[in-house]
């Protein structure tokens, strides 16, 4: 497969980026700085900065209609993608750590995870007023990490998962309130992110240290860590481990902190249980934030920067399985805040090991296949 790989960065906030959303064409950033901003996918171009918070914003979410961002003041702000207004505010009592949403059944549900080791649902549909909860999930012993909505196995209604600095993951029945799966790190690392695949009966679960554990129906035994059978795990990555998780397009990517400073992807192929290769170019910071869409990933920065990947030429559901990387296309950074960032860009074919080092020339360059990951 051949396919075409660029990078874009953008100086994005003044403090570290804790998380990425992207909508549509739309990138929404949130960063300890208490700022949110829009931009560009397709251009980085910066759309609008939007105010409210009063610290951190940890969690975002946004559809073509509404915008939801959460943060350690304990509010959830409701704002308007046409127009940056803000549509509602709503105080939890507890530092919001993330936040997911469905529209499905009685319309707009935020589905939060709070310091306080609890997952609430609020009602943000339009016109609702109503700030308490419809309902609150307890099991976690520490502060939420991630929380996401994913499809009832009966196909009716949805069903949550999370993950906590306790170092489980657990997937939660919301019609009858209680732990249908639990997994838990056997050295109670912390848990970052969760996918969830209820037909195959796994868990995929990230943890601080560096490890990608798969786990298998009942879940009672020793899991299956990807990552260290990649050579990606513990001491192999020379730091403080996986930061974040997302899974697009047939594909895993991880994101890990280094302590050097530096930020490294690595890409795995789901059907195959298999890294393709790692993206770690010289100028990207330890990484705090990832999401994306097939062709596409966003990745936010401890230095304040956002990097855009975009996977083009192959197309396909599997962009980026199809787009293998030689040596790292990095650019130098854009300036903060104006977007239009300058990008990179190269081509390769075959499959290669890491992409790291170095910042690209103008232009395309062609590459051969490399060797297998270690």
């Amino acid at each position: 497969s051949t396919g075409v790989f660029s990078q874009q960065h953008l100086e994005a906030h003044r403090s570290a980026v804790a998380c990425v959303f992207v909508a549509g064409n739309r990138i929404m950033t949130g960063s300890v700085d208490s700022t949110v901003k829009e931009w560009h996918l397709s251009s980085g171009d910066l759309i609008r900065s939007v105010g409210g918070h009063t610290n951190a914003v940890r969690g975002l979410w946004g559809d073509d209609k509404v915008s939801l961002s959460a943060s350690d003041d304990s509010t959830i702000i409701k704002w308007s993608p046409e127009s940056g207004k803000q549509l509602r505010s709503l105080y939890c009592f507890a530092p919001v750590k993330c936040i997911a949403a469905s529209t499905a059944g009685v319309g707009l549900v935020a589905v939060t995870g709070h310091s306080d080791a609890t997952v609430r649902a609020y009602n943000m549909a339009e016109g609702a007023i109503n700030d308490t909860p419809l309902y609150t999930l307890r099991g976690h012993t520490a502060a939420l990490t991630s929380v996401a909505v994913v499809p009832a196995p009966s196909g009716a209604g949805t069903w949550i998962v999370s993950t906590s600095d306790d170092g489980s993951a657990r997937v939660w029945d919301t019609e009858k309130k209680e732990v249908v799966s639990k997994v838990m790190h056997p050295d109670g690392n912390i848990a970052r992110g969760l996918k969830w695949f209820p037909d195959a009966g796994l868990i995929l679960s990230v943890h601080d240290e560096g490890s990608l554990m798969l786990w298998t129906a009942p879940f009672e035994d020793k899991p299956q860590d990807l990552a260290r059978e990649a050579g990606r795990s513990g001491a192999a990555v020379d730091g403080e481990g996986w930061g974040c998780m997302h899974c697009t397009g047939g594909v895993v990517v991880c994101g890990t902190h280094v302590s050097q400073g530096a930020g490294a992807l690595d890409v795995y192929l789901w059907a195959t249980r298999e890294r393709l290769y790692t993206i770690a170019p010289t100028d990207m910071d330890a990484i705090g934030s990832i999401h994306g869409r097939t062709n596409a990933l966003v990745v936010g920065g401890l230095d304040g920067y956002v990097t855009v990947l975009r996977a083009g030429g192959s197309g396909g559901a599997d962009g980026f399985a199809r787009v293998i990387l030689p040596s790292a296309a990095a650019k130098p950074k854009t300036k903060r805040g104006g977007g239009g960032g300058k990008k990179g860009a190269a081509s390769a074919a075959g499959t290669s090991d890491d992409a790291a080092g170095g910042k690209a020339k103008a232009g395309q360059r062609e590459a051969g296949g490399g060797t297998p990951p270690a």
